[in-house]
């Protein structure tokens, strides 16, 4: 896997089916997503400098969950190398490059957030 600087856009479609098209609910998940994934941002940030591989495996397994419900395959498949390296002590020297990867597109996404939020309840 090669780790790329583009950044993807959310795709609301799974989220849409799933909740019946019901937009406060939408709205109410990605609330929720705001205020619970920066502490996962900060835990993966923590357990990448205390080299507690396993603990940042763990952190991007639950990431990577969120971020596919978003429709973010690319985010998702970085945070499944994160995962299963971390998991596997394997490619240790290539995890602080992914997490930094991970965590520059989590802060745009959230950026990103905001503008599907503003446009759900809009119209």
């Amino acid at each position: 896997m090669q780790a790329s600087e583009s950044f993807e856009k959310p795709d609301l479609s799974y989220l849409m089916q799933l909740m019946d098209h019901d937009t406060e609910i939408i709205v109410e998940v990605l609330r929720v997503f705001k205020q619970e994934v920066p502490k996962d941002i900060v835990k993966l940030q923590t357990h990448l400098n205390e080299k507690n591989w396993e603990m940042l495996g763990l952190t991007a397994h639950k990431l990577k969950s969120s971020v596919a419900n978003l429709g973010l395959s690319k985010l998702s498949d970085i945070f499944l190398f994160i995962e299963q390296n971390g998991k596997e002590n394997t490619n240790i020297d290539k995890l602080p490059r992914y997490v930094d990867l991970s965590i520059k597109n989590m802060n745009q996404l959230m950026i990103d957030i905001d503008l599907e939020i503003n446009q759900l309840q809009a119209g």
